[in-house]
């Protein structure tokens, strides 16, 4: 299949997901360039029009057992692109792996508590107790598993908007 060059409509939506996701977990940057600290070492990572080109410092340890398992790791270089306009979420998953246990709640999409306590990376949602609307966390038979957010919320969208903006504040024990 040819390659077809992204629309300009297309390219500034894949930068600004990207950028998005990529400032949460390292210092803003104007030339869309990161570098982002994990298990396997230092990662780069720049952003292009329809891919990622990402490259971790640390070779050997980066191809070590139990490091990067997901993605083409090339064993040599280190490099470990994500290429297409869809690929970010797949590069989210696979990211949030390498990263440090308290990095994982940085970028607000895992529960951080769910990690610590129960080694599972589950998605951060709104959910609903008697004291009322929380962030939190469910468990692969949808039942609540951590309460995430340090507080309770009276609406759901007021959870949901806290949720979204990554303004609220995170419980640091069960």
């Amino acid at each position: 299949m040819a390659y077809k060059a992204p629309t300009k409509k297309q390219v500034v939506a894949f930068k600004a997901a990207a950028n998005k996701f990529l400032s949460t977990l390292a210092t803003a940057s104007d030339t869309d360039e990161y570098n982002i600290p994990t298990t396997a070492g230092p990662l780069k990572i720049t952003v292009y029009d329809d891919w990622l080109a990402c490259r971790f410092d640390n070779v050997i340890l980066a191809k070590a057992p139990g490091q990067v398992v997901a993605g083409n790791l090339n064993i040599w270089s280190g490099k470990w692109n994500w290429h297409g306009l869809d690929t970010i979420p797949a590069f989210k998953k696979a990211l949030v792996g390498l990263l440090f246990p308290n990095e994982v709640s940085s970028f607000r999409c895992y529960g951080m508590l769910a990690f610590q306590y129960g080694g599972e990376y589950l998605l951060l949602q709104v959910l609903e107790s008697n004291a009322g609307f929380y962030i939190g966390t469910r468990d692969s038979e949808g039942a609540p598993n951590s309460r995430e957010s340090a507080i309770y919320w009276k609406k759901a969208h007021e959870a949901q908007a806290a949720l979204d903006s990554g303004n609220w504040v995170q419980k640091k024990y069960p």
